[in-house]
C-alpha cells in the first residue's frame, strides 16, 4: 500500500475538486502517489451518509512526502487559488498548506507528517552476546541477593534460599 494523507479544507469541509484534478494531471505527483475520494465518516444505518467528501493522497512512502506536499503547494499558488488553503492530516497530525507556504517550508511539513506515519519501532530482541552471557551462568550458582533499605537507615538482606 502506501502512506495515506487526508486532505480537507481548514473548516473541515471537502477539499476542492480542482485539487484532485490538478493532482491527477500533474506528472510529478503521479510519480510519487495518487489521489482519490473517500467517504469522510461512516454512514449511520438509515442515512445516505456524506458521500465521497475527503480527498486522500496515497504516496509511495515517506520519502515521497515532500514531492506530494509541494504539488499541493503549487496548486495553492495557481491563479484563482491564492486564498485557498487545505489541511493535510496523517494520524493525529495536521499541517496546513496554502498559497503563502514557502518552498523551504515543505521539508518541515513533510517531516511532521512523516513522524505520524512511521510506526514506532518494537523493542529489539537481546543480542546474541547478551544471550550467551545469560546462559553462561552455572546451573548451581547461588541466586542474587537483594538488599532493601528500611526508612531508619538500617538495611535488611533478603535471601532467596530458605532460612534455617
Amino acid at each position: 500500500m502506501g502512506s495515506v494523507i487526508r486532505i480537507t479544507s481548514p473548516l473541515g469541509g471537502q477539499a476542492p475538486a480542482s485539487l484532485q484534478r490538478f493532482l491527477t494531471a500533474d506528472p510529478e505527483f503521479r510519480a510519487c502517489g495518487r489521489a482519490r475520494w473517500e467517504a469522510g465518516a461512516p454512514t449511520v444505518e438509515g442515512h445516505l451518509g456524506t458521500g465521497l467528501d475527503v480527498l486522500t493522497l496515497v504516496v509511495t512512502g515517506v520519502l515521497a512526502l515532500p514531492a506530494a506536499i509541494d504539488t499541493v503547494r503549487r496548486w495553492c499558488t495557481a491563479p484563482g487559488n491564492r486564498d485557498t488553503s487545505v489541511e493535510l492530516r496523517a494520524g493525529g497530525v495536521t499541517v496546513i498548506v496554502s498559497g503563502t507556504t514557502a518552498l523551504h517550508d515543505v521539508a518541515a511539513l513533510a517531516t511532521t507528517l512523516a513522524a505520524a506515519l512511521e510506526p514506532t519501532a518494537p523493542p529489539s530482541p537481546p543480542s546474541p552476546a547478551s544471550a550467551t552471557a545469560l546462559s553462561a551462568e552455572p546451573a548451581d550458582a547461588e541466586p542474587p541477593r537483594a538488599d532493601a533499605s528500611l526508612g531508619d537507615g538500617e538495611s535488611v538482606r533478603q535471601d532467596t534460599q530458605e532460612r534455617n
